[in-house]
């Protein structure tokens, strides 16, 4: 944009066999030129967030790493039903606590593990009985968490999520059956950072510039896409300026299968606030076209006449893909960002004309992070944690679409 005057409820779902990654490498990572594809060769390791089954009220859990000192909390007890195919292990806590999900290989056999962070028991048991599709369940203390560590065999799916009242984590593991979810073809992914160069985009109030907080998320999601064996191209990968007609350009050439364009958005009013995902389509809304217009550098006025055309051309089946992975994309940032920020707004999917969504010839969406004119938001925006998260939405929405979610 223009320059103008973040529930502890997520769920994950994976199968297992994803790399595990370490945090440092996402954040020293360099990419390649510009138009050259993400590959997992010679990378490094970059930190996994956690992928996301996405039921109609259920996001996906996201990142949990406190960026901040822990106060410790204590699990009460543990409850456990097992079957042959199925198993749920519940922790209760007193008390909300951020956790993580790892998957480890080794001469033991296979793991799956939750680290619960600040975490101390208050029971004695280290060794739960198992049957089924776990062979052992363990738990083991660590300095500053506890770890649940679940043997298994044979490919499994596992969902993670947290509920309130009384806080428990919740751990479903279940034999994995291929070909339950029909998959989408999902090999390439063109990631748009917005603006860059002599264009700012918006510019917050204490000086923020919308270019750079794009580039950052994309930064963070490219490596890791890559070690899922994606291939991912930027459509700029430092500070320079790209037209938007150039953009698309570069998506089609490259063969994108998905296209993400990420922005701040951004308001003449300093009230409006929160987390919006658009799709190509025709709106009748004079706000939504202002936004529009304002990513667009053009008037309302071309902005409505843009809508017009759209309104002629026959893009059915991509609009409705493109509107299904902005759903998928939109629950999971809002369960990333409330993770820590649970009043973050939730702007939900729009339909806008955004110039560098047209003659995309894939599912495509414009992802707004949040209002870089807000002045709260502009200090999340400007936090390497929170942008980390937007990151994680976009990398755990791109997996769920992939899966067929």
């Amino acid at each position: 944009m223009r320059r103008a005057a973040f529930v502890h409820l997520a769920v994950a779902l994976a199968s297992c066999g994803n790399p595990r990654v370490t945090s440092d490498a996402v954040e020293s990572a360099r990419l390649p030129a510009q138009g050259v594809a993400w590959t997992s060769a010679g990378q490094g390791e970059a930190e996994q967030p956690r992928t996301g089954e996405l039921a109609e009220d259920s996001p996906v859990l996201l990142r949990a790493r406190p960026e901040t000192p822990l106060s410790l909390r204590r699990a009460v007890r543990v409850e456990r039903w097992q079957m042959r195919d199925h198993a749920r292990i519940v922790v209760h806590l007193d008390g909300p606590a951020p956790f993580r999900v790892t998957e480890e290989v080794g001469a033991t056999g296979a793991w799956f593990v939750v680290e619960l962070a600040g975490v101390t028991p208050t029971f004695v048991e280290r060794a739960l009985p198992s049957k089924g599709v776990l062979s052992q369940i363990r738990f083991e203390q660590l300095p500053s968490a506890l770890r649940l560590r679940l043997a298994h065999t044979g490919k499994i799916a596992h969902q993670v999520f947290e509920l309130p009242e009384p806080h428990r984590v919740v751990v479903d593991i279940s034999r994995d059956r291929e070909g339950t979810r029909a998959r989408r073809v999902v090999a390439r992914v063109a990631l748009d950072p917005g603006h860059g160069g002599i264009d700012p985009g918006a510019v917050g109030m204490a000086g923020l510039h919308e270019k750079d907080v794009a580039l950052d998320i994309a930064h963070r999601v490219a490596p890791v896409l890559a070690m899922d064996g994606l291939a991912v191209t930027l459509t700029r990968d430092k500070d320079v300026f790209v037209g938007l007609d150039e953009r698309t350009a570069r998506a089609n050439a490259f063969n994108a299968d998905l296209f993400v364009s990420i922005h701040c958005n951004a308001s003449d009013s300093r009230e409006l606030a929160g987390v919006e995902t658009y799709v190509l389509d025709t709106t009748r809304d004079e706000l939504t076209r202002v936004v529009a217009a304002r990513e667009n550098a053009t008037s309302v006025a071309a902005t409505r006449e843009l809508s017009e055309i759209l309104a002629n051309m026959r893009m059915a089946d991509q609009s409705t893909r493109s509107a299904h992975f902005a759903v998928l994309l939109q629950r999971s940032a809002m369960s990333s960002v409330r993770l820590e920020s649970t009043d973050v707004h939730d702007g939900g999917v729009k339909h806008a004309a955004f110039s560098v969504l047209v003659g995309a010839r894939m599912p495509s969406v414009l992802f707004e992070t949040s209002y870089i004119s807000h002045p709260r938001e502009e200090q999340r925006l400007s936090a390497a944690a929170y942008r980390q998260r937007l990151a994680d939405a976009i990398i755990n929405a791109i997996r769920a679409y992939r899966d067929g979610r």
